[in-house]
């Protein structure tokens, strides 16, 4: 297991091995969990919102994207 610095900014770098083991690329988000004295990072796939080419978005689609994106967050 590696062990990693925080500096005083509070940050930590991921090394190489554990980036390579979980996919892990720029930009990509990162769930921290808590579990009692545990801090557990887990990779998430990004599930935007998408629409068919080529059809109108009506109010009720924004609204279902916007719900599903907040329930997301929420990590339900």
């Amino acid at each position: 297991m590696p062990i990693v610095r925080v500096t005083r900014n509070y940050q930590v770098t991921l090394p190489a091995d554990v980036r390579r083991e979980l996919g892990i690329k720029i930009g990509d988000l990162l769930r921290i969990t808590l579990a009692g004295e545990r801090a557990i990072i887990e990779r998430v796939e990004e599930d935007l919102p998408s629409f068919e080419l080529g059809r109108p978005v009506g109010e009720e689609d924004i609204a279902e994207a916007i719900r599903r994106g907040l329930l997301r967050q929420l990590g339900v």
